[in-house]
């Protein structure tokens, strides 16, 4: 059974959820929803999440996928040909998504409540609510939260409740520990 996307769904002061747009790194291809961090390379582009880089590990969750780009920040070309008459202009097609190279990041700051589900042999229930678990991707490439990672060195999120319309729905908030970018 696959997973849903990872998303920021409100915060526990009532503010927006913070995102920040930083650089992708070159070569991504994740999903929405993903856990990522910020490479070495300045100005820290987005990667995918190692799943084992825990301490300042974690800058938060993509909004879109990851474009697979040539270069950490350079966006793809999306132009063709020329336009008569005009030798510096070109044509852009139709419904192209526009793509200037950053990745928008669901910050994973201490005030923002994610939405996401438990791994596909679990089920959400009030006793999980208040622990600490860890994040695992999924045969479809989503990421779940892991309920056999409970209370352990890996653990990257704390519980704060369920949801009431999906059997494997929780919610949470990351570990202070974890957040790569400084809310």
């Amino acid at each position: 059974m696959a997973s849903n996307p990872i998303k920021a769904v409100g915060s526990v002061s009532g503010n927006q959820p913070r995102v920040a747009s930083q650089p992708e790194a070159a070569t991504q291809t994740f999903l929405r929803g993903t856990p990522v961090q910020l490479n070495a390379t300045a100005p820290g582009g987005v990667e995918a999440w190692d799943g084992v880089t825990i301490g300042n590990g974690i800058a938060g969750i993509s909004v879109n996928d990851a474009s697979n780009l040539v270069t950490q920040g350079t966006p793809k070309t999306l132009t063709f040909g020329s336009v008569i008459n005009e030798p510096s202009a070109v044509n852009i097609p139709r419904g192209a998504p526009l793509n200037d190279g950053n990745m928008l990041v669901e910050v994973a700051a201490p005030d923002s409540v994610f939405s996401a589900q438990v791994g596909p042999a679990q089920l959400a229930a009030t006793a999980v609510v208040g622990h600490n678990y860890g994040l695992t991707i999924d045969t479809d490439n989503h990421w779940f939260v892991d309920l056999t990672i409970d209370n352990q060195p890996t653990s990257v999120v704390q519980l704060v409740g369920i949801d009431a319309n999906d059997v494997r729905g929780v919610r949470f908030v990351f570990i202070d520990e974890v957040a790569q970018i400084v809310a």
